[in-house]
């Protein structure tokens, strides 16, 4: 059965002619989903059996898809310690497997699609993840580079300078893909915006936060219902710069003008959300269910 699923996954977006289709991947559990937004189709995508799914996201050109699955099961190390296995999986959009790397717990992908950057370690039951090193995964040669032998505990790939951040939640870092270069920051957070204006800090216990670029300053404030902003976990900046959407705690799903500071938009029982790509609406997953549902920017 799984494999006319498979089958599924590959040519009705053929059929629907996937070149001019939107497509979003998200998981329920343990199964990843594909959406394609041409004719509002959901297909069951990709499974591994023993695994659930945590993050998954789509590459930017749109042609690849990178999904941590973490094992349901727990292990136990050399010293009696229980862990939950954590890897890397890399997709086409025939739903084959590209490449899988073990023990990956975060990552993010360059903004032309060629290289992954991720952050590996061991994730020990009731504790924050062990890191053991931030690496580059060149997706077309499969070659993988060291940049440093931590790398802290979350990852972004910035687009307005093509750098990778990382942070210990104490420090932020900033790597040259290119030469390895490491560079203790003066930032708060990772989340920049496309411009590199902005940046978020995610922060725990109501404690997340928007700064200025240039002087780290504390802009919550400033904005309309800042509590909301400061409980949200989870931000995505609308491809045009000029707004952003957070999901938060409250499992609500919001989204804010940065020019004019002002909330423009709140949807409730929400999992997930992405944007359109020229900026004028949002996708949203409902709560524990594989529904996605458009909404237009007012």
């Amino acid at each position: 059965m799984w494999g006319i699923l498979k089958i599924l996954a590959f040519v009705i977006p053929l059929m629907i002619g996937f070149s001019e289709t939107i497509m979003i991947p998200f998981k329920d559990d343990t199964t990843v989903y594909l959406y394609y937004d041409i004719d509002k189709v959901i297909l069951p995508f990709y499974q591994e059996p023993g695994f659930y799914f945590d993050k998954i996201s789509l590459s930017p050109d749109g042609k690849l898809i990178a999904a941590i699955a973490i094992s349901k099961k727990f292990f136990s190390d050399k010293n009696g310690y229980p862990y939950q296995k954590h890897k890397l999986v890399l997709l086409n959009l025939k739903s084959e497997i590209i490449m899988v790397i073990p023990d990956v717990q975060v990552f993010s992908w360059s903004p032309d699609s060629s290289k992954l950057a991720y952050i590996a370690g061991i994730d020990y039951e009731g504790f924050a993840f062990t890191p053991s090193g931030l690496w580059i995964l060149d997706v077309k040669s499969k070659d993988i580079r060291k940049l440093d032998p931590i790398g802290g505990y979350d990852i972004y790939w910035a687009s307005f300078d093509n750098h990778i951040y990382a942070t210990d939640f104490r420090l932020v870092y900033k790597y040259d893909p290119k030469t390895g270069e490491k560079t203790e920051t003066t930032y708060k957070g990772i989340y920049f915006s496309p411009d590199g204006k902005f940046y978020f800090k995610k922060g725990y216990e109501g404690k997340s936060s928007l700064h200025l670029t240039t002087t780290n300053e504390d802009i919550t404030l400033t904005f309309d219902f800042s509590r909301k902003i400061a409980e949200s976990y989870d931000i995505k900046w609308a491809p045009n710069g000029e707004m952003f959407l957070l999901l938060g705690g409250d499992l609500a799903c919001r989204v804010w003008q940065v020019k004019t500071k002002k909330l423009i938009m709140e949807i409730p029982k929400v999992e997930n959300a992405w944007w359109q790509q020229d900026s004028s609406g949002i996708f949203v997953q409902k709560f524990h269910r594989p529904q996605i549902i458009k909404h237009s920017i007012p």
